[in-house]
């Protein structure tokens, strides 16, 4: 066992002869984690069949590789027609991706989705989606993968985040997400309060769900008269 305690170091190096410090560290493990692969410059990649397929779909998205297996391009369908993937084994799709992902062999090598704006998002967004979501300090990419998968199901406009407070886009995210990264408008702004004023005036209702010791509080707030939806 290895004490990283200064003061007990210093009393084993009083009764260790110095010319055999090295009995110190003796129990030290001699075999080192896997490193995870180093970032890829100026791109991220993305894995899973679900999170591989709607990035595919989606236009805003640029793709610079894909990697699959003759199973994963046989299940991706049509959808894999858009690019001119490499077929590999599976253990060379686990190579380019970080320790423990689950990527079903698929893999793509893409850019960042481009930064959105928040009111252009409003205003083109399909006739009947009204309800937006917006996260605060949701800094667990699992947890914000799931907001957006419900996001996806229920019919949301967008889901707004913090820039600064949310998870960075990542294969993890988008894989907790199950492709709803690639579905649905994230809109990443400076100033949550900001946010909620501009969607006030907007017309939009907001409201605000509130956990303080154990008890859920609802605090609503409306602008005017010309209430839509509730946020």
């Amino acid at each position: 066992v290895l004490f990283r305690s200064r003061g007990w170091t210093r009393a084993a190096e009083r009764e260790t002869p110095r010319e055999k410090p090295a009995e110190i560290f003796r129990d030290k493990p001699r075999t080192q984690p896997k490193p995870e692969p180093a970032p890829v410059q100026g791109g991220l990649w993305l894995y899973g069949i679900h999170a591989v397929r709607a990035a595919l779909k989606n236009p805003r998205r640029h793709i610079r590789r894909a990697v699959f297996t003759e199973r994963a391009k046989a299940e991706l369908g049509k959808a894999a027609a858009r690019v001119n993937p490499e077929i590999v084994p599976t253990e060379t799709v686990t190579r380019l991706l970080p320790h423990g992902a689950v990527h079903q062999g698929a893999a793509i090598l893409c850019e960042p989705l481009p930064q959105l704006d928040l009111e252009a998002v409003l205003k083109t967004a399909p006739p009947g989606r009204r309800l937006v979501a917006v996260l605060d300090q949701v800094t667990d990419p699992h947890n914000e993968g799931a907001i957006l998968r419900s996001a996806v199901a229920f019919g949301f406009a967008a889901v707004i985040v913090q820039d600064r407070h949310a998870p960075p886009e990542s294969g993890a995210l988008a894989k907790a997400a199950s492709g709803a990264l690639d579905e649905i408008p994230r809109v990443a702004v400076v100033n949550i309060a900001r946010a909620l004023e501009e969607l006030g005036r907007l017309g939009r209702c907001r409201f605000r769900l509130c956990l303080r010791f154990g008890h859920c509080r609802l605090g609503f707030k409306r602008s005017g008269w010309c209430c839509r939806r509730p946020l």
